[in-house]
């Protein structure tokens, strides 16, 4: 009985700290690789390193991220022979964030012709190898471009939400379980929420997607070192907010830039959208953020909850889903302005990315195909983007057959 009794506080005690264990907030590993240089007449041949470090010093400032040591990064660089320019692809980058224990990599390159310096990152999957998302920046001044680097770092952090939960609730204000070494600052926003349906593979069981229902909007007041006081800034209904809800950071809009900023840079992902949406919380997944003109999510309280669960799987990580999403999209005709706007977005994403996987390949025909079926030739530009740029051929035969069908189309 007594062996009994020991035995029992020993598991007591085992569940009490590996549950200490889970709850401590575990930031996200990257490594930032140096940066290819394309072209001539750089002022430095250092320029490629310099670049990386910008990038590392704007992610360790953050605090959300462990960044791998520049000599440790070296070290395997130089031990795998892929310290030469040119020699990291999506692969090879993948199989170093795999020797670093690493889940994201960041790796791109610096290109100049003539007076302009265009920096380009990628953001890479260690374990899929594919690339999650790219951004962007050039500049006619060498002098501008750290800042340019440092901005399009933050567009880059957006990829990374801090997600966590209500550990308390007081009246209008809550406590979250995220603190300082988690990266929280006063004045962020979270998005609260709870998990809803559940919708699985109908021959594996697999789940497919899980549903997530806003209950509010929190704004950090006070930041401790694991945890943060807010005050609940929104509520979908009375006492929405409840102990043990999700929360997740939400995207902040960068500000408009000056007159002067718009002469001397240039920051874009793509090219100027010709869309643009009012600033709003950002839907239950968060996807990067385009630059410039900046495109956010679409407000969706007045979308069924039908377009809404479409719209949610359509920039999902499921590419199967993505493709399933985007045929329904198309068939839903005459299409919504918020689902335009967001197929918009999504496509300007998308075009160039996954395109070993035919899945997303076949998602970014179907958004080719439903934003010429809408008929508005402001989205024009969007398809012919795509056809300019786009280094997928069945997408780009997709887009070129697809945008014969806006009004304002004359074949040139």
């Amino acid at each position: 009985m007594k062996h009994c009794v020991q035995l029992l506080v020993l598991v007591l005690c085992l569940i009490l700290v590996s549950g200490n264990v889970l709850a401590d907030f575990q930031k996200n590993k990257i490594a930032v690789l140096p940066f290819n240089l394309q072209g001539a007449d750089f002022e430095t041949e250092d320029m490629g390193k310099i670049v990386a470090e910008w990038l590392i010093t704007a992610f360790v400032k953050e605090g959300r991220f462990e960044v791998i040591e520049r000599k440790l990064l070296g070290q395997v660089l130089e031990e795998q022979q892929m310290i030469e320019a040119g020699l990291v692809t999506q692969e090879t980058a993948s199989e170093i964030g795999k020797l670093l224990g690493v889940k994201v990599i960041i790796s791109g390159s610096v290109m100049k012709l003539r007076d302009v310096v265009e920096v380009n990152a990628r953001i890479i999957d260690v374990a899929s190898a594919s690339i999650v998302t790219a951004e962007s920046v050039s500049s006619r001044n060498v002098n501008s471009l750290q800042a340019l680097v440092v901005e399009m770092a933050d567009k880059i952090i957006r990829n990374f939400p801090l997600e966590g939960y209500i550990a308390n609730r007081n009246e209008t204000r809550v406590v979250i379980d995220l603190g300082e070494e988690a990266g929280v600052k006063p004045g962020m926003k979270f998005l609260a929420y709870k998990e809803g349906e559940v919708v699985r593979h109908p021959k594996t069981d697999e789940i497919l997607y899980v549903k997530q229902l806003k209950t509010g909007m929190v704004k950090i007041t006070s930041v401790q070192r694991k945890i943060s006081e807010g005050v609940i800034i929104e509520e979908t209904s009375s006492d929405s907010i409840e102990y043990g809800d999700y929360v997740k950071s939400m995207n902040e809009l960068s500000p408009p830039s000056t007159a002067r900023d718009k002469k001397d840079r240039t920051v874009e992902q793509h090219r100027d959208i010709p869309v643009q949406a009012a600033p709003i919380e950002p839907p239950p997944r968060i996807a990067p953020a385009s630059q410039k003109k900046v495109v956010s999510p679409p407000p969706r309280s007045n979308l069924s909850s039908e377009l809404q669960s479409y719209l949610d799987m359509l920039g999902g990580d499921d590419t199967r889903q993505s493709r399933w999403a985007a045929k329904k999209l198309y068939k839903t005709y005459p299409y919504e302005a918020e689902v335009l706007q967001e197929v918009n977005r999504v496509l300007l994403q998308g075009y160039n990315s996954r395109l070993e996987d035919k899945n997303h390949i076949d998602a970014m025909a179907w958004l080719c195909k439903l934003l010429a079926n809408s008929k508005e030739n402001r989205y024009m530009a969007t398809v012919q983007e795509v056809i300019d740029r786009t280094d997928s051929p069945k997408i780009k035969k997709h887009a070129e057959k697809a945008i014969r069908s806006f009004p304002g189309y004359t074949g040139t």
